[in-house]
């Protein structure tokens, strides 16, 4: 496979059928066969190359790649030969492919597509350990293992390994056949394998992105829901008497607070991943949310009595709130916001210089700012001066 890639040609349907092993010279060698919807990349195979329609599903659909289950789109690369290897070796080790047979069989053309392109297989290890105990024991002894040894040799490095070959997003694919090989010997080397699984904000993006509508109201009602928290606590905190029985509830008041803040924070985190910025549906929820967070961390620091460790807090988020803002091309909102996070952060280190941490704080915002007026410097008559300013502040 990866021979034919290196001479610029697609293979589109690699299966097990499509793969015969030979023995020569006592010696197994594999033989891939039946090109006859390969693809070149750069050139003509021959005069009689077989083209397909632009409106047709190329391959074998329990082995094409999510791309190829897309009609007419005619950018497919080489990173879709290696899904098909992935799917190829999921079966050599489960005994099935990634998608149900029957599933697919019965599906509809459009729901069979949508399928490939959107549902995750199971891992390899979790899909043998849903199988009926007969099945188990055929699959393992045609491996030469124990049903339980089976199970436990897919469960980590193998299930790695295979998802990352069939990942639905080809960039976190191996980017060749070779790769993917190598990684094999890797493990079978006992080696560590370059493959890991994903992480948890990669999947989350993947949810999120799977379920535009619910994500975004989900985040307003969080919202809402925390700012009413805070509201809460704030102002129970600021209405308490100096008698016993009402620093026991300040102190609870505070208890709440901390604990609000620290979701607000959480979920503000969180709406930094980069992924979740690129989906369009979702940039007006995230306006609103950061408008929401502005003006309710503004009300905290504008009130008369605002502890010091609130105000680090908050200029910390406005830090954060600035640079979504800034991702999300709202300029002014960043630029504001950023002057927000420096008053505060000046203000903490004039009232305790020998503070670390204030001190920590200020370089950083400061960072920040200028870092965003370098790059935004074209829609500022001063920004150039305002980044050099603040790039040398922080320095």
């Amino acid at each position: 496979v990866q021979h034919a890639h290196q001479k610029g040609i697609i293979h589109r349907d690699l299966k097990h059928s499509n793969v015969l092993v030979a023995e020569i010279d006592g010696v197994a060698v594999p033989k891939v066969i039946d090109f006859g919807i390969a693809k070149a990349m750069h050139q003509k195979l021959t005069d009689q190359t077989v083209y397909t329609q632009f409106s047709q599903m190329v391959g074998t659909p329990h082995y094409i790649s999510p791309e190829q289950a897309r009609l007419g789109v005619i950018d497919v690369d080489t990173r879709s030969d290696v899904y098909s290897l992935g799917a190829v070796l999921y079966e050599l080790l489960t005994g099935e492919t990634p998608f149900d047979r029957e599933t697919l069989k019965k599906a509809t053309f459009d729901e069979m597509r949508r399928i490939i392109r959107e549902d995750e297989p199971k891992r390899p290890s979790a899909l043998v350990s849903t199988l009926a105990a007969g099945a188990q024991s055929t699959i393992a002894e045609q491996r030469n293992v124990d049903a339980r040894h089976h199970r436990e040799a897919l469960s980590g490095e193998l299930d790695w390994l295979v998802m990352k070959s069939l990942d639905k997003d080809r960039n976190r694919r191996y980017e060749s056949a070779n790769a993917l090989a190598a990684d094999i010997e890797r493990y079978l080397n006992d080696k560590p394998v370059e493959a890991c699984p994903p992480s948890v904000a990669y999947r989350f993006t993947k949810f999120a992105r799977r379920h535009r509508a619910f994500i975004g109201s989900s985040v307003l009602m969080a919202v809402s829901v925390i700012a009413g928290l805070l509201g809460t606590s704030w102002q129970a905190m600021v209405a308490t008497q100096a008698e016993q029985r009402a620093l026991l509830h300040q102190a609870q008041s505070e208890r709440n607070l901390d604990t609000a803040l620290l979701a607000m924070e959480k979920l503000l985190a969180h709406l930094g991943n980069p992924g979740l910025a690129e989906i369009p549906e979702l940039q007006e929820t995230f306006e609103k949310v950061i408008d929401d967070a502005i003006v309710l961390y503004d009300r905290f620091t504008s009130a008369h009595g605002t502890p010091p460790q609130l105000q680090y807090r908050a200029a910390r988020v406005f830090e954060l709130l600035a640079r979504l803002a800034h991702d999300s091309l709202e300029s002014s909102k960043a630029a504001e916001t950023h002057a927000k996070a420096i008053a505060l952060a000046d203000r903490l280190v004039e009232q305790d210089p020998s503070r670390i941490e204030y001190r920590e704080l200020q370089a950083s915002v400061y960072l920040s700012s200028g870092s965003f007026y370098r790059q935004r410097q074209y829609l500022f008559s001063d920004g150039t001066e305002r980044a050099l300013r603040d790039l040398q502040h922080a320095i």
